[in-house]
């Protein structure tokens, strides 16, 4: 599936979502259909969820 990354990025930025987590703040990790690890912080957001501290952590 193709997307526009400049539109998916403009599109968070107006709603000040991380582009990684989605906003969330955390990621979550499926093994299997029987196994679901522990969610963990998003670590490009430092788990706020935050497109301006995304931002912030790129450099």
């Amino acid at each position: 599936m193709f997307f526009n990354k400049g539109k998916r990025l403009q599109a968070m930025e107006k709603k000040n979502k991380c582009p990684d987590c989605k906003g969330r703040g955390i990621h979550y990790f499926v093994g299997s259909d029987f196994f679901v690890a522990s969610p963990i912080n998003c670590t490009s957001c430092n788990g706020t969820g935050l497109f301006t501290e995304w931002s912030n952590s790129l450099g």
